[in-house]
């Protein structure tokens, strides 16, 4: 009998990878331990495909600087309307302003 797991949950896999210097989000390592964590789950478990779970994903919302247009995840977004934080952009350093109005 397969007594395996039923349920991995990682809350926060852009985290996994921790570096000195770096915000410690999202790096190169991180990407590599999850694809492999994807193919090991279709060895493992090929009839229970990932493709059909549904993930959350929230809504994002344009910001333009001096030099390009960026998206931000609606908790940005909300942080910004509420005058709590603001951002810049890496490359021209200038601060980002809403794409369109509130209202949109």
């Amino acid at each position: 009998a397969n007594k395996g797991v039923d349920i991995l949950r990682l809350d926060a896999p852009a985290f996994l990878w921790k570096r000195m210097g770096t915000r410690c989000q999202s790096e190169p390592e991180v990407h590599v331990l999850l694809h492999a964590l994807r193919a090991a789950t279709r060895i493992a478990a090929p009839r229970r495909p990932l493709e059909g779970i549904r993930v959350k994903r929230q809504r994002r919302w344009d910001y333009r600087c001096g030099c390009s247009t960026h998206e931000l995840s609606t908790t940005r977004h909300k942080r910004m309307l509420a005058g709590t934080a603001r951002y810049h952009c890496p490359r021209c350093r200038r601060a980002l302003q809403p794409a369109c109005s509130v209202a949109d």
